[in-house]
């Protein structure tokens, strides 16, 4: 009875009203740490007054802000929009250290009062035009065309009702693949055969009555593979058989010869030809044996043919690291040398050879400064270093780059974590419970109050106790 008297006060001072009105007046997007049970309306007012958004208040509540405040709260959406015009979309981290979310966030939640957003949230951040409610899309002709013209893969969310023959002619022309979302009655000739001018894969789009006019663009064209169903159409290979000096041509009777060998009308003229101007044709299965030699390999590899693309010829693996620092990862695990790993890091970047080196085990190769300069210069790397080659130097250049990466020190020390709050109180959001002590915990709250949302239960009842005393 009396250990039930001492705690029960003590829990109820960890969800003292004051204390979060006090926290989220300053954050308000902290209201989304509240546990449910704990949001009132006062707490609910306070946040949607500071610009916190309907999506962060607990479902009890929700109502309350937009039929109270609706004109208060189309006003902060539409500032909302303004203010964050230049600022990236926010990250995970970020999300956790409370900083306000992006544009799309605003308009998903501005639900059915939505009014004018809508205008400015396309004048902002074109790809919010897939979160507003399907019954807001219609922007009118002008809008949707300025929409398009900036943001063209918005065409799948346009209204079939607002489709017109100049925006679906925009839409295709700018992005191909939104001719899957086109009405039948807006796909032309010409939309047809200009997409078909672009890619091969656009055909199972073409209508029933225009397929036998495409054909010869399709066939002829060298741009993308052909559909295997259409390797079995006779006017294709009528087309290709009577174009043989046309490369698209080529890459037809090629693919035919591969998927259907009893069909194989490819001469040994024309696989060179083809082998010209495409090099990845040798690694064709169909490829004349008699042309499959040394010299060919190397005018592939020359060319832009990856290793992995041809046989295993051992003696070939210095020619291709040489020619492209990239195809280390190709060479087999018994074939690796000191001399190939050498080569390759004087043909790679540093980031790209730690990669390559990591992806193959073979750690010793990476220099203690590749991986300071690998840490100095790219984002949220440190949890691919291993644990033995973590030195204080690198885990200060992560730091530096990003506190966020403090998660992945296996165990840091107490100095280190207060030296890092010091920097960036948020930082403790990322700091694993079973690492926090008083010193670390002491140090967050008074650098910034909002951290006693983050802290372990015995340190947040402690500072909740003494809250008025900091």
């Amino acid at each position: 009875m009396a250990l039930s008297k001492l705690v029960m006060p003590f829990k109820r001072l960890v969800y003292r009203e004051d204390i979060y009105a006090d926290i989220i007046k300053k954050h308000p997007l902290a209201i989304k740490q509240v546990p449910y049970w704990c949001q009132t309306e006062q707490l609910t007012k306070i946040a949607f007054e500071n610009g916190c958004l309907i999506d962060y208040v607990d479902s009890y509540y929700r109502n309350y802000p937009v039929r109270t405040y609706y004109d208060l709260y189309k006003t902060l959406a539409l500032e909302g929009l303004q203010k964050r015009k230049n600022i990236k979309p926010y990250t995970r981290h970020e999300e956790i250290n409370l900083t306000y979310p992006n544009d799309s966030e605003i308009v998903r939640n501005v639900g059915d009062y939505q009014d004018n957003i809508y205008h400015a949230m396309i004048e902002y951040n074109c790809k919010n035009y897939a979160y507003i409610y399907e019954k807001h899309r219609d922007l009118g002709e002008k809008r949707l065309n300025e929409l398009i013209q900036k943001c063209p893969e918005m065409f799948k969310h346009v209204p079939k009702n607002s489709q017109t023959q100049e925006l679906c002619n925009k839409a295709v022309k700018l992005h191909g693949d939104n001719i899957k979302y086109v009405l039948p009655k807006y796909v032309t000739y010409d939309m047809c055969r200009d997409l078909l001018m672009t890619e091969r894969k656009y055909i199972d789009y073409v209508p029933h009555e225009y397929i036998d006019t495409m054909l010869e663009i399709y066939v002829l064209q060298s741009n993308g593979s052909f559909n295997l169903d259409m390797l079995d159409n006779k006017k294709c290979l009528e087309i290709a058989l009577t174009n043989t000096d046309n490369i698209g041509s080529l890459q037809f009777l090629s693919q035919l010869a591969c998927w259907r060998p009893d069909k194989d009308h490819m001469t040994d003229d024309m696989w060179l030809k083809l082998f010209e101007n495409e090099p990845e044709t040798i690694s064709n299965k169909n490829f004349p044996e008699k042309y499959k030699t040394r010299e060919n390999y190397c005018d592939a590899l020359n060319r832009g043919v990856r290793l992995y693309q041809i046989p295993r010829i051992k003696d070939l693996n210095k020619f291709a690291v040489t020619v492209n620092g990239k195809n280390i990862s190709d060479v087999k695990k018994d074939d690796l040398t000191n001399e190939l790993i050498e080569i390759a890091k004087k043909n790679l970047s540093n980031y790209e050879f730690i990669s390559r080196m990591t992806r193959l085990g073979l750690y010793d190769y990476i220099t203690d400064e590749m991986y300071e300069e690998y840490v100095k210069n790219n984002d949220d790397v440190l949890w691919s270093i291993p644990e033995e080659r973590i030195t204080k130097k690198i885990i200060d250049f992560a730091l530096d780059k990003d506190q966020a990466q403090i998660r992945y020190v296996r165990n840091p020390t107490e100095e280190m974590l207060v030296n890092l709050i010091s920097k960036n109180p948020r930082a403790f959001c990322e700091i694993d419970h079973k690492h926090v002590t008083y010193n670390v915990a002491l140090e967050a709250f008074k650098r910034d109050k909002v951290t006693l949302l983050y802290m372990p239960p015995k340190y947040k009842r402690f500072f909740t106790l003494f809250y008025d005393f900091y």
